[in-house]
């Protein structure tokens, strides 16, 4: 950029010489046309001069034809410079024309690099914090290629994997539970992307607090989505005693004794599973893997 700029500053410099230079030379051409027109105007005196005298018998005729064969001399010659300086004015208009062209161009040159210039001081549009740079120095970059990634840290959404057997399952607008080292934020689905990739779907939930100080760009949290839901009903701690049956048996404590009861249960999530029946409200049990007692109807409980 700097090359060029000194280049054109180099090319005004020249423009302005040439102009002095073609004024100048106009200027000699001019001066030149005056002499020999006050030469034409002496040699037309002086044949007025000689004709006088032919006249009155003190000259001779050979005087008279060479006082007009030296004015004739002179008036080609006028004629000549005067048709040399619209040549001269003709060829000075063309030489400032081409070099207006080039300087013309080499503006043309320095706004197209500038133009570079400006399309490659990358500036992010909002506010964030960087997060990843291309450190290829020297490589090439593809158009469209990312230079750069920077994160907006007041606001985040979440990106979640799915198996592709539960594709079918999956609706925009369905809320999702994240969770994050214990803290539960809900949210919804916002974009489901039609593509599997390697048996999994990718969607993306947008959280109602999605500035909760718990978020940081590219966390790993837990995303449950909530496809089915209820009200008013039985339900006991998720935990190892369930199979994800509908129904099987459960140790029920009471007195100090834990009792086989077989037990019917509804939908599950990640913290409950549902109760149909079996166990009523108050009613505890053990949530602990219990299929090592499975042949022992009850058992008793000690501290």
């Amino acid at each position: 950029m700097a090359k060029l700029d000194d280049e054109q500053l180099r090319n005004r410099n020249k423009n302005s010489q040439l102009q002095l230079g073609l004024e100048r030379d106009l200027n000699d051409l001019r001066t030149q046309v005056e002499v020999q027109a006050a030469k034409v105007r002496s040699l037309q005196s002086n044949l007025r001069d000689e004709q006088q005298l032919l006249k009155i018998g003190g000259g001779t005729a050979e005087t008279v034809r060479q006082a007009e064969l030296n004015l004739k001399v002179a008036q080609l010659e006028a004629d000549r410079l005067a048709r040399q300086i619209q040549t001269q004015q003709r060829s000075n208009a063309a030489d400032v024309r081409e070099l207006g062209y080039t300087m013309a161009i080499q503006n043309r040159a320095i706004s197209e690099l500038a133009g570079k210039l400006a399309q490659a001081t990358i500036s992010a549009q909002d506010g964030g914090v960087l997060t990843w740079v291309n450190d290829d120095i020297g490589g090439s970059v593809e158009q469209g290629a990312p230079l750069a990634r920077v994160a907006d840290l007041s606001s985040f959404k979440v990106r979640a994997t799915i198996s592709d057997a539960y594709a079918d399952a999956l609706h925009v607008g369905d809320p999702v539970v994240v969770r994050i080292n214990g803290t539960d934020l809900r949210g919804t689905i916002s974009t489901i992307s039609p593509a599997v990739d390697k048996g999994v779907v990718t969607f993306y939930a947008q959280l109602e607090q999605d500035h909760h100080p718990a978020l940081r760009s590219n966390l790993r949290v837990d995303v449950f989505v909530v496809t089915k839901g209820h009200h008013n009903v039985v339900r006991v701690k998720n935990g190892a005693f369930y199979q994800g049956g509908q129904e099987q048996a459960v140790f029920v404590v009471k007195d100090g004794k834990a009792s086989q009861r077989t037990v019917r249960f509804g939908d599950s999530n990640f913290d409950y599973v549902q109760i149909v029946s079996g166990l009523r409200q108050g009613e505890q049990i053990i949530v602990s893997d219990m299929k090592d007692h499975l042949d022992t109807p009850e058992l008793s409980i000690t501290e």
